[in-house]
């Protein structure tokens, strides 16, 4: 059986959308390629960061995750912060996986929930670029995925930072970038292939 394509939304959640300014242009493209996917009966998968409110997930040793802990609600799991944002909605059948590092794949059920959904191609798009974008990008081309990127459905803080991403160093680890039109454009027509199959659960967690 040939294998399917999902697309992974990553980190675009309230917490992060509401607190980083950097992230309110790109939302509305967003929207568009999740609902573009849903048209074509696209595997859809979301990924939220979380960390436990007692910290017992928080090494002292991760710099970066030390930063984002003390924010409180915009990242601590069971508050609003870590919810996809209400203008993407998540439908039942759409797994949501929580991630405690910036790879979704790190320490969490996502390569689980895509290889029982016999995905091979992975397209991302999420928040940040230099972050959950690039670890999980790399994780999941050492997990032997084909992995697109759809460059204008991710954002960075640093907009240089961004570019040299998608332009040298994604492509050259083996990834595809493209923009969402022209990533929706190539896409089946619903029930030629690459649709949903079976259940799924709609949220798990690492």
């Amino acid at each position: 059986m040939a294998g399917r394509q999902a697309l992974l939304v990553g980190d675009y959640q309230t917490g992060i959308t509401g607190a980083f300014d950097f992230c309110a242009p790109v939302l509305p493209t967003v929207a568009r390629l999740v609902e573009g996917a849903r048209e074509k009966d696209i595997f859809l998968v979301f990924c939220v960061a979380a960390l436990r409110e007692s910290g017992v997930d928080l090494s002292p040793r991760n710099r970066v995750m030390n930063q984002f802990f003390p924010l409180g609600q915009v990242f601590h799991e069971g508050g609003p912060g870590p919810q996809v944002d209400p203008r993407l909605s998540p439908q039942r059948d759409e797994p949501i996986v929580t991630k405690r590092r910036a790879s979704a794949f790190h320490g969490s059920e996502l390569d689980l929930v895509l290889r029982s959904n016999n995905v091979t191609h992975l397209a991302i798009g999420g928040v940040a670029t230099s972050a959950m974008v690039l670890a999980t990008t790399l994780a999941a081309l050492d997990l032997d995925y084909d992995v697109t990127v759809i460059g204008d459905c991710c954002v960075d803080p640093e907009p240089a930072v961004h570019d040299f991403l998608l332009q040298r160093v994604l492509p050259a680890r083996g990834a595809v970038v493209v923009d969402s039109d022209d990533w929706l454009a190539l896409l089946p027509r619903s029930g030629a292939g690459g649709g949903r199959q079976g259940p799924a659960e709609h949220r798990t967690s690492s």
